[in-house]
């Protein structure tokens, strides 16, 4: 059973022998294989996932940017007609943020220059 939102007041519940809330949570997984006591007592946590190193070029805009699909469109039309006060419009950072981040996870080793 895939654990979802409803998964984590589930595992509470269990924890300490609560009623669930809602059947929504009294129906959820509550992920007991990623929990284990005994290294909980330990003070000895897993070790972090090993990530995948990603290739990046910080100098072109990602592709991602364009609103396209999922509603980015209606979103983009709405801040377009005023919908969202130009102080709080951020579309136009967004590439230099973008290749802010970039930069810094080459330097932190999770990404390489392209």
């Amino acid at each position: 059973m895939p654990t979802e939102h409803a998964s984590i007041p589930a595992f509470i519940e269990w924890l300490f022998g609560l009623e669930p809330l809602t059947v929504r949570d009294a129906n959820a997984s509550f992920f007991l294989d990623t929990f284990d006591p005994a290294r909980v007592r330990r003070s000895d946590p897993r070790p972090p996932p090993s990530l995948p190193v990603l290739d990046l070029d910080p100098d072109v805009a990602p592709e991602c940017l364009e609103f396209q699909g999922g509603g980015g469109l209606e979103l983009a039309q709405f801040a377009d007609r005023a919908g969202i006060a130009p102080d709080l419009d951020r579309r136009a950072a967004s590439p230099e943020r973008l290749r802010w981040l970039y930069r810094r996870l080459i330097e932190l080793g999770g990404a390489r220059r392209k």
